[in-house]
Order: structure tokens, then sequence, then C-alpha cells
């Protein structure tokens, strides 16, 4: 083999390597696991050039392994414990580390994704389970179709930090008749593609203030029928905009989203026109701009 400094960091990273593989038998790590006392070795020489390992060394490779073990520690130090382990053969429970090490864990897919991992973490570690399905994405989402997941769960990914594609995903695990708050504001806010029966639920959770910029949005889900019976559910300046047997003017607040509804409904050819009319306001000096969108006739 090759010589190895004594005193040179490559000889320090050989040592971290060896007591840090060492844990994972279970006898030795079960004898730190039940270890209360800080560890001292009082028989080993005290110098570097007297010994290819000092009683402190001894003593800090023990004494930190127990704490990784047992206790909270930087995440830097979990981190560079965990990169010196044999990933392939972990295949332990979890049961027995600190929440911070198996964050440590799932950050650095220490081990291999399996349903019974994916299951222990959800029993053990409900909290960590967004963080698990990022990194484990790849594998775990060919097995989203055959596990049932309950509306918690559902809400703890939508309200998770997963980008909004697989939120989407879990979204459709859910009835549409189940809809929670969560779910609705998700739909709401996301850009991603969207179910109709999702957008139609959110809709009818959704407070009567929000529908208007809502109708926007998904302005292109919705048949024109379904449009007019809409505008009912909708503030009642909005209640106007209703198809008649004659053609009729419907005045609407000036702001971006009446502007784009009304633009919308110009190019589904349901208004025949719109533009700006200014009003006397009563209140304050000056006229009120609004739109006046010009509905056409019922056909």
């Amino acid at each position: 083999g090759n010589k190895i400094d004594r005193y040179s960091k490559e000889y320090d990273d050989m040592v971290d390597e060896l007591y840090i593989s060492a844990i994972q038998n279970p006898l030795y790590r079960n004898t730190l696991l039940t270890c209360d006392k800080l560890i001292i070795h009082t028989m080993g020489a005290s110098e570097k050039n007297e010994t290819v390992f000092t009683r402190y060394e001894f003593e800090k490779q023990l004494n930190c392994l127990k704490e990784f073990l047992k206790k909270d520690i930087k995440d830097e130090t979990i981190e560079k414990i965990l990169q010196n382990y044999q990933m392939e053969s972990f295949s332990e429970s979890l049961d027995s580390y600190r929440d911070n090490v198996v964050q440590a864990m799932i950050k650095l897919k220490y081990f291999k994704y399996t349903r019974s991992r994916y299951n222990e973490i959800f029993s053990a570690f409900s909290n960590m389970l967004p963080a698990f399905v990022e990194c484990y994405w790849e594998e775990f989402e060919p097995e989203i179709p055959s596990i049932t997941f309950d509306l918690a769960t559902l809400d703890g990914f939508i309200e998770s930090d997963l980008d909004d594609e697989k939120k989407a995903v879990f979204l459709s695990k859910a009835e549409a008749s189940q809809m929670t708050n969560a779910m609705c504001s998700f739909v709401r806010d996301t850009n991603v593609s969207i179910s109709k029966k999702y957008v139609q639920a959110a809709w009818n959770k959704l407070e009567e203030k929000d529908r208007p910029q809502f109708m926007v949005k998904y302005f292109s889900k919705f048949a024109i029928n379904e449009l007019q019976n809409m505008f009912l559910q909708m503030p009642k300046e909005y209640y106007a905009l209703r198809q008649e047997n004659g053609w009729h003017e419907v005045l609407l607040e000036k702001n971006s989203i009446n502007e784009s509804l009304c633009k919308k409904l110009l190019a589904a050819n349901y208004i025949s026109s719109y533009d700006i009319k200014k009003e006397k306001s009563i209140l304050y000096a000056g006229d009120i701009e609004k739109y006046v969108a010009r509905v056409k006739a019922k056909r």
C-alpha cells in the first residue's frame, strides 16, 4: 500500500471512515447508544509521533459517534459521517435515529428507496414526507397510483415546498368533492394545468370576492352557458353580464381583472365591444372611469 503522512488530512479521513464504518455493526452501535457518560481512554499515548492513534483521537471519535446516535449535532457533522457510510448496505430501522439525522439521510439519499422505507417515514417522520418524496421522486412517482393517501397527507404535500407539477400529481389523488382549503388555494394560485373538476370544486369553495380573478384565470375551462350561471355567483356588479333577450350595457369597475375579463368575453364573441366610460362621482370631485361592456343578446 501507499504511505500516508501521519499528520495529513488523508490520514485523518481514513481514521474517520474506519470508526464510522464500525457503527454499522449493531453490537457496536447499541453499546454507544446505551452509554450515558463521556468516553475516555487513559492507556493510549498522547502524541501523534508516538502512536498510530492517540488517546485523544480515540476519545474524539467515540464521543462524536455517540453524540451522532443520541443527540442533536451540527448538520455538517452529520453529513460528513453519513457520507462515509457504505450506503448500499444500510437497511436498519430509522426509529433509533434523531430527526436531524434522518433528515440528513434523506437529503443525501443515504438509503435506497423502497415502499417499506416510505411507510417508515410516513409512520415515524411524517413531517419529512415532502423532503423524502422530493429526493426520491424518480423512484416514488411510479408507485403513487397504488398508494392510498389520506387528506391530511395530501395537504402536507400541497402546502410543502414541492414544485407545483408534483403538487398537481398529489391533487389528482383526491376526490374533487373532498377539496380542502389548501387544495383550493393551490388551484387558485398555481400556473400548472389543472383538471376542470378541481377548478370547478375550487370555484365552489372560493369567496365571492375572489371569483372574478379566478374566472379570468380559468376562463377557457368553461362553456358560455356555464359562465352565464357563474356570473350570478360573483359580486353583484357582474350579475348584469348574463345575456338577456336584448343587447345591453354593463358597467364594471376599471381595474386589470375586469379589463382581462372584457378581453376574454370579446374574444369569445360574448360581448360586441367594451371601452372606458366616465361617470360623475357623488362622493368625490371629478369623474370616475369604468369599463362599459356591451353584452350581446341571448341566442
